[in-house]
């Protein structure tokens, strides 16, 4: 498994510092080329950044999907 897609995806929330969606990687600019889009078929992605107390963010909670989708709000909020 090449898990250097999914460390650029965590890197994204982390150096935001708040949610990250994508609805459609293949069509996205910042993903298309991505390993985990281009061969293992991810094509959605929401992610969380993962907050100490003192507010450092240290990670994130991710979520990815096989099909296009919109996150909801309620979907997000989940995730915090």
């Amino acid at each position: 498994e090449d898990r250097a897609g999914a460390r650029r995806e965590d890197g994204h929330v982390v150096g935001a510092g708040e949610a990250v969606t994508v609805t459609d990687a293949a069509h996205d600019a910042r993903e298309a080329n991505n390993p985990i889009v281009r061969f293992a078929g991810v094509r959605c992605y929401a992610g969380v950044p993962l907050v100490t107390r003192r507010g450092y963010v240290v990670g994130s909670l991710c979520v990815l999907g096989a099909a296009p989708r919109e996150f909801t709000a309620a979907e997000l909020a989940l995730l915090h």
